[in-house]
């Protein structure tokens, strides 16, 4: 039967999700059990959408994904350079026992925000991006530039140091973080940057050409802490020697101390921040 057939019919519907990165796909449902529509299987996962918030031209709505940040989509694409590019969702809504399905929207990742447990993907209308200036910048005492993409002109592998896994903690280990799994390297015999806290922290390591992504990087009695944003890669274990490649918080400070790179700094570090018409100059 068709999908409006069952839908007028009432049923219990479900919704899928794909996740698109160049020729890489991610396919869940929000339903307790797989879901196969033309061959294609969605897997069950922890996903919802909020409501399609629209604006006064449907060119300008959005769409709102809640995901569990295990989920192997998170680390397989929802971070960004050096490995950023076009990543796209598509939402449909689907009755179990139809030939089809429903599209409820499909964009382009407008934005990502992480809380705890769980990540929000901002999806806008394609057409959305019709309507975007270009450039865009913003005036911000940060950078505006990805790092290490062309424009910033940092050479990774200048700043990607090898480290031998001494542990792999799971995530609220009492060795480990509570933020994430973690990976730990013995700062004796290791590359200095291993012992400067913080070196490594929103960097990446890279295993079996895959990054995974950090999101701090802490130092206590010898031992270097690498908390990282997703599940640690299977294959990953005591005696693995990872790439990893310094992270950065796109400061002025951090890139002419760190990175020597003041050339390329595209931000506003020395905006004045005080309105002298509501403020005064004192």
């Amino acid at each position: 039967m068709s999908f409006l057939s069952l839908e007028q019919a009432g049923g219990k519907p479900v919704e899928l999700f794909v996740f698109q990165q160049g020729t890489n796909y991610w396919r869940y449902t929000d339903g307790q059990a797989p879901v196969t529509v033309n061959d294609l299987t969605y897997q069950p996962a922890v996903i919802a959408r909020g409501e399609q918030s629209d604006s006064q031209e449907r060119a300008q709505a959005t769409i709102t994904v809640t995901l569990d940040r295990a989920l192997p989509v998170v680390r397989g694409m929802l971070f960004g350079s050096p490995f950023y590019r076009v990543s796209t969702v598509a939402v449909f809504r689907f009755q179990p026992g139809a030939t089809d399905k429903a599209l409820i929207g499909r964009g382009q990742i407008s934005g990502v925000r992480f809380r705890g447990t769980t990540v929000e993907v901002t999806i806008s209308h394609a057409a959305s991006l019709l309507q975007r200036p270009v450039p865009r910048l913003t005036y911000l005492p940060t950078c505006n530039l990805m790092t290490y993409d062309a424009y910033c002109g940092i050479d990774p592998a200048a700043f990607t140091f090898n480290g031998t896994v001494a542990s792999v903690l799971a995530q609220n280990d009492p060795l480990g973080s509570p933020d994430g799994p973690s990976v730990t390297v013995t700062t004796s015999g290791a590359p200095s940057e291993f012992a400067t806290a913080g070196y490594f922290t929103a960097g990446f390591f890279t295993f079996q050409g895959q990054p995974t992504f950090l999101i701090a990087h802490t130092v206590a009695s010898g031992v270097a802490l690498l908390v990282a944003l997703a599940a640690i890669p299977a294959g990953v274990a005591p005696g693995t020697v990872l790439a990893f490649t310094a992270g950065d918080d796109h400061s002025y400070e951090t890139c002419l101390q760190k990175f020597n790179n003041l050339a390329h700094f595209l931000g506003f570090p020395f905006m004045p921040t005080k309105d002298p018409f509501t403020q005064g100059l004192r």
